[in-house]
């Protein structure tokens, strides 16, 4: 796979961290610093449905390539991760779904420490992967400058982060209980299922004149919208007035500064984004609606403030 980022060669001098995006079918990695520059980055294929000493050994090779690659002075790991995880034991528990089931309950530091001898000792933080994405964004992408953000992620669920003056929190004023907006009821479902790679395959069957096999994943289905596929572009549409149906009471109770979407499917804003916006706008909510400057390595940058602070 491509790399994350176009650095590949790590000349850091400053403080740095080794930080991993551990995601559904892939792990990005990369050595970051304090200013939020990512160094060696790049994504390798990650077999989340494996016996748990194959994702160890996964995880484990990731991790020993960025350190081999890694200069300046190491201050640990830190890992955006998909919840539900343990992130005091550093334990999945997941349950349910095809990924990380068989790593369920076990705690990753010591079984990396057995394939690290050099990790012994050193810290290792984690970090949910929305919240991950939040902080990036927040202090160095789309965010920055705004006292009050939130963050969504649209991909295989929809993942939510409110941000409060750089910090994340899961409670107060307008944020849904423990800063979930998933399990919101939303049409006869949940956000979740609208909002989601599940809900634009469903908007697309559903815009379909003919029932047939036929069924393009997101990229697919967006190069077919962009070269004038009507149903594509009626699927993502109808998908951008979906996400400020469903979206719009919380980011009206929230009053964000700007709401910031990531995720693969936000690599399709161009097709929903200005649908979504005004579906907001119809509704009486004024906030902005931006895509995250830096897709990719919003995740990497933002789970590395846990160990380097927020940087400059």
């Amino acid at each position: 796979m491509p790399p994350a980022h176009q650095s590949t060669a790590a000349v850091a001098t400053d403080r740095v961290c080794l930080a991993l995006d551990v995601g559904g079918s892939s792990v990005k990695g990369a050595v970051v610093d304090a200013g939020g520059r990512c160094w060696c980055a790049d994504e390798r294929r990650l077999n989340t449905s494996a016996p748990a000493e194959v994702v160890i050994t996964e995880l484990a090779a990731a991790l020993d390539r960025l350190y081999r690659c890694s200069t300046g002075e190491l201050v640990g790991v830190a890992m955006a991760v998909p919840g539900p995880f343990d992130e005091e034991r550093g334990r999945f528990l997941i349950q349910g779904l095809p990924k990380f089931e068989k790593m369920y309950g076990l705690e990753l530091v010591p079984l990396l420490e057995e394939e690290l001898p050099w990790l012994e000792g050193m810290r290792v933080a984690f970090l949910n992967d929305a919240a991950a994405f939040a902080l990036g964004e927040v202090h160095h992408g789309a965010g920055v400058g705004s006292s009050r953000v939130l963050a969504i992620t649209l991909g295989t669920g929809c993942g939510s982060a409110f941000v409060v003056d750089g910090k994340i929190v899961t409670s107060g004023a307008g944020v849904p209980a423990n800063g979930h907006v998933y399990d919101l009821p939303f049409g006869t479902g949940t956000v979740d299922e609208s909002l989601s790679s599940r809900g634009l395959a469903r908007l697309w069957r559903d815009s379909r004149a003919v029932n047939d096999d036929c069924e393009p994943d997101a990229a697919t289905l967006a190069e077919l919208a962009r070269s004038g596929d009507q149903d594509a572009l009626s699927t993502y549409q109808r998908f951008g007035t979906n996400l400020a149906l469903a979206l719009g009471p919380t980011i009206k109770a929230f009053a964000p500064d700007v709401v910031v979407l990531g995720g693969n499917l936000t690599r399709a804003f161009d097709l929903f984004g200005g649908r979504a916006v005004a579906t907001l706008r119809a509704g009486g909510v004024s906030a902005r609606l931006e895509p995250a400057q830096d897709l990719a390595g919003a995740p990497l940058k933002g789970v590395a403030t846990l160990l380097l602070g927020a940087g400059r």
